[in-house]
C-alpha cells in the first residue's frame, strides 16, 4: 500500500544550508498519529508536538524537534519501535533517516515567523 503525504505541504530551511521542499504538514491528529509509517522512504512530515514514536515503522527515522521559535534542539536517529519526548520542543519533523536534517541550533524557516 502507498500512502501519499498531507494534501498540505511547505518548504523548509535552515540558516546553516538544509533545505526540503517538500514537508507534508499534519494539521490533524490522526495524520500526526499515523507519521511516515510504515517507511520515510524520500518524505517528510511536519506537525506540531511534542513527542512522537516509532511503533509500525519498518526501519529507522530521523526525528528533529524544533522548539516554538524555529531552534532546532535536537535531531537524531531513532530505530523502531520507540518514542522521542522533547518537553521544550514547539514542532517535530520526521524525515528519511538518509537526509542529514536541520542542524541542531539552526533556524528553521519558515517555523520562526509562526510563533
Amino acid at each position: 500500500m502507498t500512502r501519499t503525504l498531507p494534501k498540505r505541504s511547505i518548504s523548509l530551511a535552515d540558516d546553516a544550508g538544509w533545505a526540503r521542499p517538500d514537508v507534508g504538514l499534519a494539521t490533524r491528529g490522526r495524520l500526526a498519529w499515523r507519521g511516515l509509517r510504515p517507511r520515510p522512504a524520500d518524505r517528510a512530515l511536519l506537525m506540531k508536538a511534542r513527542s512522537v514514536h516509532t511503533f509500525g515503522m519498518a526501519g529507522p527515522l530521523r526525528v528533529a524537534a524544533i522548539d516554538p521559535r524555529g531552534i532546532v534542539i535536537s535531531s537524531r536517529i531513532v530505530a523502531p519501535g520507540r518514542v522521542v519526548w522533547e518537553p521544550a520542543a514547539g514542532w517535530i519533523l520526521e524525515i528519511d533517516p538518509t537526509d542529514p536534517g536541520p542542524a541542531v541550533g539552526a533556524t528553521v524557516s519558515p517555523l520562526a515567523s509562526w510563533r
